[in-house]
């Protein structure tokens, strides 16, 4: 084997980096010899198409390199896949949430219908009341009319009753006519 006369097998390349091709790829679910076919090329077919003995490690190395490339592209679909999986529980859930939280709203404009026509009966007796105090405050406004208008009558008869002279006036009017009567034929 050409890849054994250079003193390096693909297995050791692999090493160097902590994983065998094989693991990886079998991990995957596929076969080496399947993504190198996908190359277009076989393991045999490299060394016989390289010709120089020197060429063909380094074409193994490339095919190595993009079976590598192929697997972290499989890792990333299946982080992917398994990001979209867990979506897709967060919208299941998401879902069941929104769905209890509106029958929860739902029952709550029940009770709250139900209160409203319970106090239906109280708006019905709230109008009563509320007619009641404006038939009251119109009473207590026509009753304020008619005090004002008793206080001007009281306040004309006062002038009147401060018009008219006491008996004790009436008498110094009368004493003071006298004098003056009497100087006025003296």
């Amino acid at each position: 084997d050409i890849t054994q006369e250079e003193g390096t097998d693909s297995r050791d390349i692999t090493q160097e980096e902590g994983t065998d091709s094989r693991d990886i790829i079998q991990e995957e679910g596929t076969d080496s010899r399947d993504i190198i076919q996908e190359e277009g090329t076989d393991s045999r077919d490299i060394t016989q198409e390289e010709g120089p003995v020197w060429g063909a490690p380094v074409r193994a190395v490339d095919v190595i390199g993009s079976v590598f490339c192929v697997v972290s592209v499989l890792q990333k679909l299946r982080s992917l896949v398994a990001m979209n999986e867990s979506l897709k529980t967060q919208e299941q859930q998401f879902r069941a949430h929104c769905r209890d939280e509106m029958s929860r709203l739902q029952q709550n404009i029940e009770t709250l219908k139900a209160e409203v026509a319970e106090s239906g009966e109280d708006k019905e007796r709230s109008s009563l009341f509320e007619q009641q105090y404006r038939a009251e405050r119109e009473k207590l406004q026509k009753i304020r009319l008619l005090l004002a208008r008793r206080n001007r009558e009281i306040a004309i008869l006062q002038r009147k009753i401060d018009e008219v002279p006491s008996r004790a006036e009436l008498t110094q009017y009368q004493k003071r006519f006298i004098e003056l009567y009497g100087q006025g034929n003296a």
